[in-house]
């Protein structure tokens, strides 16, 4: 016989906002949530004996809320949420002292608590977060309208270039009159001192031509811990733990206390099996500053700069059938910065590393240890050195490392630059070109993965070569490091000629390097392409079957050419080929052989036709061939050809 398969669910939901402002510039919100369980109180258990014993019958509705509203039935609470909000944007453009400068702050906490299955004893899981934005702008016309000088600079400039301007038109047209020479306009003698002013003046402009400034600071963080005894209610956060009714304090539900303390966690009450209630907190700062300088009218550079910082911190706590506690701490992180990869790449970093096993080999012994060598604090293959070549092998031989950890590289700005109306400057088909534009940009990004180490000091002897090397392993070490540069595009010009065709042509290239530390790989990918594309509308065609109507049919072409090439090493063979003891051992680095080297790559080609035709507002129609080759060193050629025809009505009702 088997038992009579039965289920229940009853549920009741509580909700509850309120929105204020404090002031016109500072609107607050409060809200909550609440759900309850009422399965346990919307049946009544059966008397059967058997292996019906757990069989039930199901309580009417009516009934249910009867005894919830006269106390006579109780609902156990399933999960309770807050959410808090604040923001502050003060009118300073009211001010005039300050009318050039925005600024804005907005703030986010919110704390979770749900209950453990019933019976199980495991108490509730808690969990908060918080968020603070803070963004800053600041208007460099306005605030240079401050400064007097500059404005009369600006004035200054401008009259005398259009002087300038002026006294050349002037000789172009005396010279098509045909004027003789000693009757048109002299030219004045050289003034070296003026010319200097002139051109030191439109420097000066130049560089202070910034037509915006803006930063953002955003810093967020969370934390959950699983087995907290206490409620959840917000009139209970004010008593005292050792009251009986208690619930995670008001810093912790609005996110600005981290953790809760060990002593509102739950006991091991079975005392059979250890219980785990592990402690995760999550912190993340993000930094970003922008700008635009003009320094002429049609040509602008967009500068950007970011960083990036994440800490992630575990507490293992393990409260065994005494409830003595056991802890076990972890951490780990990121950095990740904006910055210039322009090192010349891997030989670098396996010549750097083979300098520090050489500067560390001590005469009349095959160990490599620093201490026995020049005692400068690197250690070959150790992970902080490891780190520090690696950054400037792909960043460069002067970056340094910043923060607490020394593994974050300092910002520099990626760029975007537009050059407009370059119609002007292009011979013999210049003329031809309604607008002409070239664009060039760059992205670079540096980012280590980092840990606590759990074993420090100094570590077993390890074989590299005729050597042994002794590491001496710190606190916090890398485990992952990525360099990214990317040219996107490198250069990219853009055409709208008189006849109204639309064409661009670019070309991208990006390299890609990683190294996994653990294993010493070294991964470089090289990708780099040239894309194109037409696009043209033909105005007011006609259709045979259509003699009346006029419409218009849209051409685009577009082609890419890709080539992708993979370089992967490893760093400790190429030393373990280089380390001999003897003679040998001496080879200059700069004469070392990287023998680790291996390529693959493939080749992208990728193009499409598109034509499209709108009979109507509600009727049209669109073709498309499509194109894509995939040539590879490792895998068979692939060739796709995809034509798809599409017609479409579309029906609307009011």
């Amino acid at each position: 016989l088997q038992a009579i398969q039965q289920s229940h669910a009853f549920t009741q939901q509580n909700r509850f906002a309120l929105n204020y402002s404090l002031t016109p510039s500072i609107p607050i919100s409060f809200s909550t949530s609440t759900n309850f369980d009422l399965s346990s109180a919307g049946i009544k258990q059966r008397s059967d004996n058997g292996v019906d014993s757990l069989s039930f019958d199901v309580r009417s509705t009516s009934d249910v809320i009867k005894g919830v509203l006269t106390d006579t039935l109780s609902a156990r609470r399933s999960s309770y949420s807050e959410s808090f909000s604040a923001s502050w944007r003060p009118q300073l453009n009211r001010i005039d002292a300050l009318n050039w400068l925005t600024y804005s702050s907005s703030y986010g906490g919110g704390y979770n608590w749900s209950n453990s299955p019933r019976g199980s004893d495991l108490g509730a899981t808690v969990s908060n977060s918080f968020q603070l934005d803070n963004t800053i702008k600041i208007n460099s016309a306005k605030l240079f309208e401050k400064l007097g000088f500059i404005g009369k600079m600006e004035e200054s400039d401008k009259n005398e270039s259009k002087e300038r301007s002026d006294f050349k038109k002037k000789l172009e047209q005396e010279a098509e009159q045909d004027i003789p020479d000693s009757l048109r306009t002299q030219k004045p003698p050289p003034d070296i001192l003026k010319e200097a002013r002139y051109f030191g003046r439109k420097l000066f402009l130049a560089v202070f031509s910034l037509d915006d400034i803006s930063g953002s600071y955003k810093r967020t963080k969370s934390g959950s811990q699983p087995g907290y005894s206490g409620g959840s209610q917000l009139f209970y956060a004010f008593n005292d733990p050792g009251s009986g009714n208690y619930s995670p304090s008001l810093g912790y539900r609005m996110g600005l206390k981290d953790r809760i303390d060990r002593g509102q966690l739950v006991g091991n009450t079975d005392g059979d099996a250890n219980i785990q209630l592990p402690a995760n907190n999550s912190y993340s700062d993000n930094i970003t500053a922008s700008t635009r300088i003009s320094p002429f009218q049609n040509f602008t550079i967009n500068l950007d700069w970011s960083a990036i910082i994440s800490n992630r911190q575990t507490e293992s706590i393990t409260v065994s059938p005494d409830n003595e506690l056991t802890i076990i701490n972890t951490e780990s992180g990121s950095y990740s910065s904006s910055v210039w990869a322009f090192g010349k790449g891997y030989e670098t970093l396996f010549r750097r590393q083979l300098a520090t096993a050489y500067a560390d080999i001590s005469e009349g012994t095959t160990t490599i240890e620093d201490s026995l060598g020049n005692g400068d604090g690197r250690f070959v293959l150790n992970r902080n050195t490891l780190e520090e070549d690696f950054r400037k092998a792909y960043l460069g031989e002067n970056t340094n490392g910043i923060g607490e950890r020394g593994f974050m590289a300092f910002p520099k700005p990626g760029w975007r630059v537009s050059w407009s109306r370059l119609e002007k400057y292009i011979p013999f088909i210049g003329k031809l070109m309604s607008n002409a534009s070239l664009t060039h940009g760059y992205k670079g990004t540096y980012k280590v993965d980092w840990s606590l180490n759990a074993l420090t000091g100094k570590q077993a002897p390890q074989s590299l070569g005729d050597f042994s090397i002794v590491d001496d392993r710190g606190k916090y070490e890398p485990t992952a490091l990525r360099a990214e540069r990317r040219f996107s595009p490198l250069a990219k010009l853009n055409i709208t000629w008189n006849s109204g065709l639309r064409t661009d042509l670019g070309y991208d290239r990006s390299t890609i390097s990683t190294f996994a530390v653990s294993s010493k790989r070294v991964s470089q990918t090289l990708s780099q392409g040239i894309d194109f594309s037409v696009n043209y509308t033909f105005k007011n065609v006609k259709i045979s079957f259509l003699p009346k109507v006029k419409n218009n049919i849209d051409m685009s072409i577009r082609g890419s050419y890709k080539n992708d090439s993979e370089e992967s090493y490893k760093l400790d063979t190429d030393l373990d080929n280089n380390l001999f003891s003897g003679a040998n051992s001496t080879t200059p680095v700069n004469q070392a052989e990287i023998s680790s080297q291996r390529i693959t790559g493939q080749q992208r080609i990728n193009g499409s036709f598109t034509l499209g035709y709108k009979i109507s507002s509600t009727i049209s129609s669109n073709f498309e061939y499509t194109f894509s080759r995939i040539e590879s060193n490792n895998i068979p050629t692939r060739t796709n050809h995809d034509i798809r025809f599409n017609f479409r009505i579309a029906i609307r009702s009011r």
